[in-house]
């Protein structure tokens, strides 16, 4: 299984990240990987990031399923727009994406709770998809609530996730960094884990270095 979802704590986490990175990794293992994005409110940026990281042809529109105006919560967005998102439809889509490639990495929206309207939130395209889940946790102080609260809420759909990727904010105690991922590990039982220090410039390669060792046992 190379297809992964990654979903995170918070908005601005790090998913995009880590979906470029993880993307990169597998196309280093030959892979034909592709990213996908079921829904992003704001523009399509995210897609067009993972894309030109990767140096993915073909237009980003093959990679998501809703383009948003608003960027705010998907549910809010969606009505803004006149929209209804379907689920139905996000899983069509990543099975046609299934059918073109070997791999998908699926980038949620927000943290597992975002709702999309209609009663339905993020948790249910995870849950629908039944992939490997990477957690990604905005490292900062509160992050233990925010964290366990997420795990608990993925066990309970038995969507555990298979890595935990700790991604440092800027200007925070190194105690409190460093505890919050002892902590998190220790309680939610979640131990591949990796740490991704604050950087002021991007350096996709650390990420995938660190992607690598965390999945090698996988």
């Amino acid at each position: 299984m190379n297809s992964f979802f990654v979903t995170a704590t918070d908005t601005n986490a790090g998913k995009t990240i880590v979906t470029a990175a993880l993307i990169k990794l597998l196309r280093s293992k030959s892979i034909n990987v592709a990213p996908y994005k079921p829904v992003q409110s704001g523009g399509i940026e995210d897609t067009i990031f993972v894309l030109e990281q990767n140096n993915i042809a073909g237009s980003p529109d093959e990679f998501y399923s809703y383009s948003l105006k608003k960027p705010c919560s998907p549910h809010l967005s969606a009505a803004l727009d006149n929209q209804d998102i379907s689920i139905e439809k996000i899983i069509n889509d990543f099975k046609r994406l299934k059918e073109q490639y070997e791999a998908v990495v699926v980038e949620g929206a927000g943290g597992v709770m975002v709702p999309l309207g209609q009663g339905k939130f993020v948790l249910d395209i995870i849950t629908e998809l039944r992939l490997p889940v990477i957690l990604v946790i905005a490292n900062k102080l509160g992050s233990i609530n925010q964290a366990l609260l997420t795990i608990d809420k993925l066990r309970s759909v038995g969507c555990l996730p298979a890595l935990l990727v700790f991604n440092d904010s800027k200007d925070c105690d190194e105690l409190i960094l460093s505890d919050n991922v002892k902590t998190i590990t220790e309680l939610s039982g979640v131990l591949r884990v990796i740490r991704i220090p604050y950087m002021q410039t991007l350096n996709l390669d650390l990420v995938v270095e660190q992607l690598a060792v965390a999945l090698r046992s996988k």
